[in-house]
This record gives C-alpha cells, structure tokens and sequence, in this order.
C-alpha cells in the first residue's frame, strides 16, 4: 500500500489470512484493527464492532460473543479507511547515528530527518523529541537525566523536502528509546499531530564472563516445579565488572521482585526552601527546610552572601548533610567584601548537591541582634547507601555516614547506633559504631545475618551530648540478586521454573548483561551504565514426561449454558456438579478435591453464594470452599460430587478447583483448574428502571473574554435526549462572583417533547476593577425540570471565563471558535466537524488547548474515526489568523448529534513579562442529523430444554442489537402458523442496569433477550419467530427465512427423540417409530447423542426450489448437542406423490435459513421409490422433484449432453470439506439394482439397500 498520497484502503481479515472460505469457531472471538494517526475509517463491517480514534492511532475493535451451543460462522470483518484522511502535509521520519555501531559508554549523533511526503507544505512546524538510556549533551539536566524531552520549532518543510537536525547523546544501556512528535498546519490552517518511535540500538561486546546452565530435575515430569540454577564466571585475573543483569524473561519476575537488576535504593528529590532571611549589619541567618518525607537527602556544600550583583562565600568547616523534614537554620557573619548597609538588599545564594542552586533575597531591615531560628547545638547526620542495592552475599562496607554540628565541623569519637526494619515491621539491633576525626563512620555487615531479597530500612542514631543534640537519619535499601563480580570470582542464581508442557523441551539460553562501570559522573549527575557487555550460557534440553497420575477436575452447572459461562435467574437453585477424572497411566490414591464456591466478580466485598443443600461434599462456609475426597481412582476412572446454591443476586460469579494426589510411589501433585463463571439475571417480570433525567446541555458565548466594564451573551443549550416530554424547564443562577451582574437569575423555556431544543440568553457584565492584567469570573446555578407531577430532576450547571484590564492599550485576547459538519448523514456513517479558532483580538496567542464535546441521541459521547476530542496548537496566532481542527463523529443511532467546544489559551500582555490565560466557550456548535430506516440485528434464536415433555415450558433466547437502541423484542408462537401469541422478551443484561444508558450498549453489543413457551401436550410441534423493534419503530423479523423455527413435544405419533451411543455405521429405522414416515438414518457418532426426528406438515411458508415441485415431505431432525456427522438420510416417497412429475430428477434438500440447499451424494431408486443423500449436520429436511421432461418434437436432435458439472463440483466440495476435516477419501463404483450411486468413503456408512422394516 502507497500511503504518501490520500487513497481508499481496505483491511479484510479473511485476505489477510488467506481464508477462501468463512471462518467457523466455537468460542468468543475478537478482531482489532489499528490504524496510524492520521487515518479516516470511513466503513467497517460487521457495524457492530467499536471504533475509537486518536491523533496518534485508530483502533477499530469487534467483539463477537459465542451464544448459543452450535459451531458458527464469524462474521466477513473488514476496514476501510483513507489515508492520509485528507489532502495535506504527510510527515516522515529517518534517521542515522555516528559512528555506526556505537557502544554502551561512548558518544555518539543522532541525525533525524524529517520529510514531507505529503501533498501540501507543512508550516509552523513544532517538534518535540524524547529519548532514554541516553544522556544528552545539548540538554544537561540536575535530576537523573536518563531520559528527557528537547523541543525545537521548523518553520516550513515544502513539498518533498527534508529537515534535519543533529543531537549529540551518550549511550547509557543497549536500547536508547526516542520518540519524535510534531504539531504543525498546512496552508489551509488546519492543525496536525505526528508521532514517530523508533530505537537506536548500541553494539554489545562480547567479554570475559562466562555463563553455564542447569535444570533440577534433569527428567521433570508434567504439573511439577524445577530449578533454573545458573553460574556467571568471571575469567580476568584483575578486573570487576558491574550490574549484572539476567535478561531471560522468566527469570526477571523471580529474581528482580523490584524491577530489572533489583531495583534502586528509593531516592526522591530533594525539596528544599529558604524561609526567614532576616538580616542585620553584622550578621545574616536563615532558615534551610527539606519540608516533606517524600523529599529526598540533599547536601550543602557552599553558602555565600552579597547582593543580585556579587555574591561572596561564607567559610564552611564542611558539608551540611539533610534528610527529608530536616532544617538548617545558622547565623553567619558577613565575609570580607560583601556589603551590609542598613536597609540594602541582601542575597544569600546555596549550592546543594543533588539540586543544583538555591537563591533568596531580602532587605537588612533589623538593627539589633537577630531572633533564634534553630538550634544552636543541633547535629546534622548524613547516611549514605554507596553499593545500594545490596548484592546478596555481597556483604563489604556498605553503610557509611557523616556528623557534623550546624557549622559542617565534624563531630568526633561519637557513637552511632545501628537497627534495620524488615518488611515485617520488626526492628533488628545492629550495635554501635564511633565516628573518626572526620566524623565520618561506616558499617560492615560481615558476621551478621544474610537477608534474604527484599525491602528493608536502615537506621542510624545519634543519642547527643551537651554540646550537640540528638540526630536519627534513616534511607531505604534492597537485597537483590548480585550486581557485582570480583576477579577470578563465580557468582551463582536460581529461581523456580515451571513444567505444563509435555515431551522434548529446549529451555533458552541465559542471557547476562554487564558493565566495566558501575556508572558515569557527569554534571553532578550519577547514571549507571547499563548492558556495555553479554554473555550467554547454552540452551538446556530436558525430556518432560506425563505425569503418572493426572486427576482433572472440571465443573458444570445444572442450569443453561451460553459459550463460556452459565446463566440463571436470580433467587432459582443452581446444581453444581464437580467431576474428577484421573488421565494418568497410573491409579492415584487420597484425591482430594477442593473448590470455590461461587463468588462475584463485582462489588467483591459480596460474599459467594449460599449452598442450601450440602449434596456429597463437605461445606466449609468460613472459608467459601467445598471439598470432597476419593480414596483412589484408576486410569480412565472418574468421581463426581454435588451441592446446590442460591443464586441470590444479579451478578457474574467465579469459581475454581484444586486437587491433590498420590502416586504409588508416594509422590505427590497439586493440580490447579479452571471454572465456568455463571451470570445471574434478572427475574423474568423485571420492574421499570430507576427513572433518569435525559435533558442534555452546552454552552456558547459572545464574545468569549469580556472587558471590565462590558458584557458577553451566555447562552444555555437545551437537548431533549429522552423519550418523554420536560416540564417546569428552568435554569437558576444561585451563585455569582463579585463584580458579575446578570439581566435576571432565572431563565425558562416551554415544554420539551423528545428530540426537541431550546435555548436561554443570560446578559453577563463585569463591572468591578481588574486588579493587575486579567482575572477570572464565573457563576453557578441549576437546571430544573420535571417528567411529571412526582417525578422531577436537576443537573449543576456551571460557567467561567477571563476578564482583561480594558486599561492596557492593545491587550484583547479574544477568540471565536465555531463549529461546521455536514447534514443529514445516514446513521452509521462518519462525518467530518470541523472546529476553527480565529484570533478575534488584539493580542497574540499561544498554547491553544481545545476540549470538544459530543452528545449522540442518547445523551452519551460517540465514537470517533478520525482525530479526537481534544486538540492543541502549541505555535503562536497573531490577530485574524486561525488555526483549524478536524474530528471524525461515528454516527451509530438515527437522531441528532451535538458537537460542542470550549478551550483555553495564554495571552500575551503588551509591557509585560507574564501571560495571561484566556477560559473560553464556543461561539456555535454543529447540529449533525442522522437518519435510520434499518430494522435491529437478530440472531437465530436457540431453545432449552432439547425435546421437552408435556411438562416443560420451553426458554428461548436470542441476541438483538441496534445502532439506535432497541424498542422491544418479542417472541410469536404457534402450534399451527394460523394464529400466533406474543410474548415480550426480557434482556438479560438490560434487565439490571439502571436507567437509560443501556441503550447504548445494545447500539454497539447487544443484549441477551429471553421468553418463555407455556407447556404443550405431547405430539404438538411448535414454531416461533422473533419480531423486533427499534427506537425509531424499524422492523426485523427472524423467522428463519419463512419457515420459522420450531421444536416438537415429545409424545403423539409425528415424532421420536432416540438415544444414541457412540459407533459406526449406526442404523436407524425412523418407520419403526413414526408409522407415516418411511425413512432411515445411518451414521457415525464419536459421543452419545439424543437425535429427534419429526414429521412436519407440507405448509411450511416457504417455496420449493426454482424449478422443483414438492412432494409433501418434510422431516426436521434435531439432537441435544452439536456434532461433526457423517451420515446418510434416505426418504421414501410414494406414486401419488410424484404423480406427474419427473421421478429421476427427484433430490432431498436442507433448509439453510434462507433457501433449500440440495444433499450431496444424492441417490436415487426409482423401483423402491426412495432418495437419499449425505448430510454433515442436522436440519430441516424437505423431497422435491423435477417437472416431467418435455416431449422432443419431430425431426430435432437433442443436443449433447453437457458436462455434469454441478454433480462433479458437488463431489470436489465434499472432497474438500471431507479434507478438511481431517478425512481422506477413496473413491470406489458399486452398482446396486437400478441405482446409480457415487462411492462412499468407508467411514461414511454405507448406503442401507430395499425397503426398510415395517414398524
């Protein structure tokens, strides 16, 4: 695909996949598609599936539910999208670094271009790049500085041509990340954004470390738990290399708990401020505060003093040490040179290490001695961490410290005690340690216990004396796997591995990071130094063999099953059936099963679900759990267990199982399983939802920022998104700033029937003082409405905008924005808002940032499939210029879309450092229409119980959605298609969910809609259909093409349910059991299987197929669960029925929901008058026949006969659909009397010959 130009793309899955024919599955299936920033989707099929844009990518997602029991065809997904959306400026990104290859630790260039490849010059073009694992060298930072964004502006890029900037970084890991964005418009205005990532990645050396591999047990067995051990070798005689780091994937999460390489010791940033900087003539003090305990340590090392102009450095007998909510408060006199004259500005000015620079300045205003602001004898105590994280088993100095007094003396020959605090909370002492005559002390951990990996805190403590006071310092430190090797030194690792598959298995190679650094020094900046190095061991080839007892557990529920959960109504009783099943070779003994008792997955503080009868397990209601135990089974042998519950709430429950056994070596497994989840719904006589108020609201002003002294309209939008009429409509102010006056506090409109609107004008004036450039006003009120005499609602309503100084010559910041959209569109189409801001003022402006608001039918916000609901322009507009945005609405229900914008801005103030900021409404918004004459989507219904009895009442379900919300669903049924009964079907998902907004999950997903049939006496078949209504009233009928759905009562003399083991070439005579019927069935079964078999009547509502004449025989044969069948019907027929018709042009055929579909392998026996053919599936199964052969007039020649092409495509479509499913066929010729046959494979049964038996 050539994306440089704007063109129409089509995304089809089946082509992508190289599909000829659909795709069937068994299960729920989800599609995504994503598409790059910058792409229009304008049609995707199924219309159900979701879409969502951005400025950077568009995701178009199907979700396709598994209902029912049946193998089913997914749906033809496909995508089509324009790309680039538009006629515009195209970016692309390239890139090449210097030198090529580079290596962790060393400086190299990147050299970005940027090309236009679209169809428009790009302008104003502003550029942000981000990178990490570098340090760049154009953009030094004081914290970290793995990782930051450089910003640069190109004014234009024309048509085809290249920008291209150099940056200079060094490589701190193997993968330096960047991301390129740009925001730029073309010569129309309109804004864009654009993203690019991509890597650069360094050369890794190979070097003197060696890695060997190992697995425990060297024959595991399926279920069981390993160990991955490994050693890493360091082979130089004189060299250490640091931060190791095991980059195997499954090693990561056991190793490094706290991240890649272990993590860091914890060390935030320091926080400081300077507060109370009194000075006098001879003296300064100040007070130096680490305000919080998230702050980090940070030290002083330089204090000086002076004015703004020149500063001088105050003598410091060391460095200042502060831990968070540490303060330092001294008194210093001046330093020779520094000026203190009474009233004159003073400056003090600190250096920290880990910060940088901090300033302060005031006035020497006190002429006597200056106040106490600390204390005079405080400690400062410094704790440092140097080789944090710990390496376990690297236990060398690893703690050191520094006490000094409020001067940076040193405190000597003190002691300082030592704890830690597990992760437990517990307090280990450590002892004491006494400071040198630096006041510096150290710990070595040498003879204390090895800690395990983890968290832990360190603690020092200074208990003080008389001349210094007491001091506590404590910092985070993590064990980790070790980061360090020495010389000539091993170091060895482990961690658990787990074996769930069976047979020869290859486990990868470990692959091991290092670096001859631990890090860099650059700028007061420490970066480790990451991946300069690897070594990898060999892969490791194990034999995992299946357990010798294998006890499986799986559950089912007594209730109905859809895909992959279970459904019930709320308060019913649900059987839960728990079945053990030991696939071992061997007999496992003492098999004890334990399993969850259902529980919700919502709102989990909810308790699982009452057992209300114990059946054969053990109840522990402590704990939600059942178990039950089996004293051994045998290979193939199974054990089952039972307890009932109450469904007692509308929820989605969760269950599973565990086992435990024994093998006879006394070997034991632990099992983990599984379980289906089950949805609770609604009672069947669901009462209305909560009422919930639909009258929806935006605003607009004009103009957007007023002066003092002048008024803008605000106008309130009102929207009827309900389906009832509003009365008592108002909006109430109640709350105004000062200096705001209103024309009036109330506003009123009539009432509002659905889809109606309605606007109220509020004159809003400023007329106080502007203390400075701009100020901000706002006010707040409520809109009120009622549904009627007791029913009644009301929403909180609220509006700010900027005030400017109208005193300031040139400054008015103003901005218009309005909005434009095509209409009408049909509903589900796409259509295009455009939003343009223009500069209305005076004043420049900057920094635009754009918030667009939708509201579709229902009151809730629409997709989008182009841009998104926010947009900024970062660049500056003058006066009279705009700048233009472009969002994509998906329409999905017929009705009006709302589209609305506010936004804000900062403004330039003509003399003045600062910007102001500009709180801005839009001026108009876009009404789009979309129309829907389309009818809602409807399953094929499925039905429960199979074959029911005079006694059963009969559920029936279906899946129905539609864009504009579903109106009602109900089911019609007959017992003899003359006059029909509804029933109103109840969602199962809508049938618990408050208020309104489940219209619009039916427009996208749909719902579950459920009835039931009355029970019916025996014999009697009925069928049903289902009628649906939209919002708008739009039609769908589901009857199954005409015919309509049916099932039969067992009982009466038209039909039979057989129960059916497992076998070949199985043959049943259905005339044994339906004396009216003369037909046979012979077939393949690999599971037991109920098959019913009814004889309908002719009037069925459907024609026969073109050019075929029915016979009058119809046979709906159904069965309890889905199976792959390899079967042949045959159907007899008598002379009156083929009485004046073509006897060898008659074929049996297969009703497929919309027409007849001919058997394959048809055979026909014109002497024994009967048909037959092969059939894969279970249908509704009708004979018809050709009219007779027209007599051949005199003198003519028939022509010749053409080449059975239809008949040898039938053969090569069974071939293909017997290939597929894994069948291989041999083609053989039998004569059978008069019958002219086709062979049968031999796992097709063979074809039954004469007549079958009398009943």
């Amino acid at each position: 695909m050539d994306f440089s130009q704007a063109a129409d793309h089509t995304l089809n899955f089946a082509s992508v996949l190289g599909l000829t024919t659909a795709l069937k599955s068994t299960t729920n299936e989800t599609f995504v598609t994503v598409l790059p920033g910058g792409a229009q989707v304008t049609s995707f099929s199924p219309s159900t599936m979701v879409i969502q844009s951005s400025p950077t990518s568009t995701l178009v997602l199907g979700l396709f539910p598994w209902v029912g029991s049946a193998e089913r065809s997914l749906p033809e997904v496909s995508v089509t999208f324009h790309y680039p959306a538009f006629n515009s400026p195209v970016l692309n990104a390239s890139w090449t670094t210097s030198p090529a290859p580079f290596y962790v630790g060393q400086n190299f260039t990147l050299s970005l271009s940027i090309a236009n490849i679209g169809a428009m010059n790009a302008q104003k073009l502003h550029f942000d790049l981000f990178y990490s694992e570098v340090y760049s060298w154009e953009n030094p930072r004081y914290y970290g500085g793995r990782s930051s964004t450089i910003s640069y502006d190109v004014s234009s890029i024309t048509i085809g041509g290249v920008d291209t900037h150099n940056f200079n970084f060094l490589a701190l890991s193997p993968d330096a990340g960047f991301t390129i964005s740009a925001s730029y418009m073309d010569a129309d205005s309109f804004a864009y954004s654009w993203n690019n990532v991509f890597s650069v990645a360094a050369e890794v050396k190979t070097g003197p470390l060696t890695v060997t591999k190992s697995v425990n047990p060297s024959s595991p067995i399926y279920g069981g738990t390993g160990n991955i051990t490994f050693s890493i070798t360091n082979n130089d005689p004189s060299a250490t290399f640091w931060n190791i780091i095991d980059l195997t994937p499954e090693a990561s999460f056991f190793l490094y708990p706290n991240g890649l390489g272990g993590g860091s010791t914890p060390s935030n940033g320091a926080c400081p401020n300077i507060f109370n900087l009194e000075a006098n003539t001879t003296q300064f003090s100040f007070e130096l505060f680490n305000y919080s305990t998230y702050c980090g340590s940070m030290v002083v090392t330089q204090v000086s003093v002076g004015n703004q102009t020149n500063l001088f450095p105050v003598a410091l007998q060391g460095n200042i040490p502060l831990g968070p909510t540490d303060s330092w408060a001294p008194v210093f006199s001046y330093p020779a040179g520094a000026t203190h004259k009474l009233y004159g500005s003073i400056t003090i000015q600190l250096t920290l290490q880990n910060y940088g620079l901090l300033t302060q300045s005031s006035q020497i205003a006190i002429t006597g001695p200056l106040p106490s602001l600390g204390d005079p004898i405080a400690s400062y105590l410094s704790l440092d961490c140097p080789l944090c994280p710990v390496g376990k088993g690297s236990w060398s100095p690893a703690f050191s410290g520094n006490l000094v007094n409020g001067t940076g003396a040193p405190i000597s020959n003190a002691s300082v005690q030592l704890s830690y605090t597990d992760s437990s909370g517990f307090t280990n002492a450590l002892g004491a340690v006494v400071t040198d005559s630096t006041g510096q002390f150290s710990f070595s951990w040498a003879g204390e216990n090895q800690l395990a990996l983890g968290n832990y805190q360190f603690t020092a403590s200074y208990v003080g004396s008389t001349q210094h006071g007491s001091r506590s310092k404590s910092i985070q430190f993590n064990v980790v796997e070790p980061t360090v090797i020495g010389p000539g030194k091993t170091i060895t690792m482990s961690y658990p591995y787990f074996f769930n598959v069976t047979g020869p298995l290859t486990i990868e190679p470990e692959r091991i990071a290092y670096s001859t650094r631990s890090n860099v020094t650059i700028a007061g900046n420490v970066l480790s130094l990451v991946g300069e190095y690897e070594a990898q061991s060999s892969a490791v080839t194990v034999t995992v063999t299946p357990p010798p007892i294998f006890p499986v557990v799986d559950t089912r529920m007594d209730t109905q099953k859809l895909s992959f959960l279970y459904v019930a109504q709320n308060q019913s009783l649900v059987k839960i059936i728990i079945r053990v099943t030991n696939n071992g070779q061997l007999t496992a003994s003492k098999v004890n099963v334990t399993a969850f008792i259902p529980s919700p997955v919502y709102n989990s503080q909810g308790q699982w679900l009452p057992v209300v009868d114990n059946g054969n397990v053990t109840v522990d209601n402590s704990r939600g759990r059942v178990s039950f135990s089996v004293a051994s089974l045998a290979y193939g042998q199974e054990a089952s267990a039972w307890y009932v519950v109450r469904a007692n709430s509308t929820n989605i429950f969760e269950s599973s199982t565990n086992d435990t056994a024994q093998a006879p070596d006394g070997s034991k497994f632990r099992f983990f399983f599984s379980s289906p989840l089950l949805e609770v719904y609604s009672p069947l006589s669901v009462g209305p939802s909560p009422q919930q108020g639909l009258l929806e609201n935006y605003v607009t002003t004009n103009p957007a920022i007023i002066a003092n002294g002048t008024s803008t309209t605000v106008t309130f939008h009102l929207y009827n998104t309900g389906n009832a009429t509003y009365h008592s409509i108002n909006v109430t102010i109640q709350y105004i700033d000062p200096g705001l006056t209103l024309d009036r506090e109330v506003g009123t409109v009539p009432d509002m029937a659905p889809g109606a609107s309605q606007t109220i004008n509020f004159i809003v004036s400023y007329n106080g003082n502007v203390n400075g450039n701009w100020t901000v006003g706002s006010f707040t009120g409520y809109l009120y409405y009622n549904q009627s005499s007791t029913i009644g609602f009301n929403q909180y309503l609220s509006q700010e905008f900027s005030i400017y100084n109208s005193k300031i010559a040139g400054l008015n910041p103003n901005v218009r924005i309005d909005i434009s959209a095509t209409t009408p569109v049909p509903a589900g189409a796409t259509d295009i808002a455009v939003v343009t801001a223009t500069n209305t003022g005076l004043s420049d402006v900057t920094n635009f940032l754009l918030n667009v608001r939708a509201l579709d039918p229902f009151g809730t916000t629409p997709e989008t499939s182009y841009g998104a609901y926010y947009g900024n322009w970062p660049g500056t507009l003058g006066p009279g210029q705009s700048v233009k945005f472009r969002i994509g609405i998906q329409t999905r229900a017929g009705g009006s879309y709302i589209v609305f914008t506010n936004a804000n801005y900062d403004f330039i103030i003509p003399g003045s450092p600062y910007t102001g900021r500009g709180y801005i409404a839009g001026f108009s918004a876009a009404v789009i229409t979309a129309t829907d004459t389309t009818g809602p989507a409807v399953t094929v219904p499925w039905d429960a119980p199979f074959a029911p009895t005079s006694n059963d009442p009969e559920n029936v379900w279906t899946q129905a959605s539609d864009s504009s919300g579903i109106g009602s669903v109900r089911l019609e049924y007959s017992t003899d298609k003359q006059s029909w009964k509804s029933i109103l079907m109840t969602p199962l998902i809508g049938a618990y969910l408050n208020g309104q907004a489940i219209l619009q999950l039916s427009s996208t997903l749909g719902d579950i809609y459920n009835a039931t049939i009355p029970a019916q006496s025996g014999g009697t078949v009925v069928f049903y259909r289902i009628r649906a209504f939209d919002r708008p009233g739009n039609l769908a009928l589901q009857d199954y093409g005409g015919v309509d759905f049916s099932y039969t009562v067992q009982g009466g003399s038209n039909n039979i349910v057989i129960p059916q083991k497992p076998g070949t070439n199985i043959f049943l005579n259905v005339s044994q059991y339906i004396p009216t019927l003369r037909a046979t069935i012979t077939l393949n079964v690999s599971t037991p299987i109920a098959i019913q078999v009814t004889q309908l009547s002719s009037n069925l509502g459907a024609g026969p197929p073109s050019g075929k004449s029915a016979l009058g025989i119809y046979v709906q044969i159904t069965a309890n669960v889905s199976v792959s069948l390899a079967a042949r019907i045959r159907l007899y027929y008598t002379s009156s029925q083929v009485q004046g018709l073509n006897a060898s042009g008659i074929a049996p055929y297969y009703w497929d929901g919309t027409s007849w579909v001919a058997l394959s392998n048809v055979v026909v026996n014109t002497s024994q008058m009967w048909v037959e053919g092969t059939v894969t599936h279970f249908s509704l199964f009708g004979v018809f026949a050709s009219p007779p052969t027209p007599a051949q007039p005199p003198g003519t020649t028939p022509p010749a006969a053409p080449l059975p092409w239809l008949l040898i495509g039938a053969v090569i479509a069974a071939i293909v659909v017997a290939t597929v499913g894994g069948l291989f066929y041999r083609t053989r010729i039998r004569k059978a009397r008069q019958a002219s046959t086709f062979g049968i494979t031999p796992s097709t049964p063979p074809s039954p010959t004469g007549t079958p038996p009398d009943p």
